[in-house]
């Protein structure tokens, strides 16, 4: 017999909670979390990143609700999170414009990119991995190369 799985419902309420994360037939999970922030599913959905103004990404067991580990970010609030396509890597925008690349395996930052001169809300990667585009207030659009860290081009 197959399930069904159904993943990314979710609402994030003011009070820091990540609240009905419907991940399939066997009900929802309520995460206790950072607050207002962005969340991301890892690729296999086993995985849930969640970021906010506390500096810190939690990194959440979606089976259990249990806490995997905690990503320091330092001093900027954290505006975006999201992961590579093998979910190996993590990245996060920040609130002083800088781009985290975070290991989820070991939690440990692999590189960092500075090049906005303004907050950064949106991180993505390309299909295969190979690229990052971050987004920021500063009205541009750039994109890095994740290997080496090299800027792209600025759209």
């Amino acid at each position: 017999m197959k399930r069904l799985l159904v993943f990314f419902l979710m609402i994030v309420m003011t009070d820091g909670f990540i609240a009905n994360v419907s991940y399939g037939i066997d009900g929802n999970k309520t995460f206790r979390g950072n607050r207002n922030g962005p969340i991301a599913f890892s690729p296999d959905g086993k995985i849930l990143a969640s970021g906010g103004s506390d500096n810190t990404i939690i990194l959440w067991d979606v089976a259990t609700g249990k806490e995997i580990k905690t990503l320091t970010s330092g001093t900027e609030t954290v505006n975006s999170v999201a992961f590579s396509p093998d979910g190996k890597i993590l990245a996060s925008g920040g609130g002083n414009g800088t781009v985290i690349l975070w290991d989820t395996e070991t939690g440990n930052k692999v590189k960092t990119f500075k090049a906005h001169s303004k907050s950064v809300y949106s991180v993505v990667f390309s299909s295969n991995g190979s690229m990052l585009a971050s987004g920021s207030y500063d009205a541009t659009i750039i994109l890095w190369e994740v290997a080496n860290g090299n800027k792209i081009k600025t759209l």
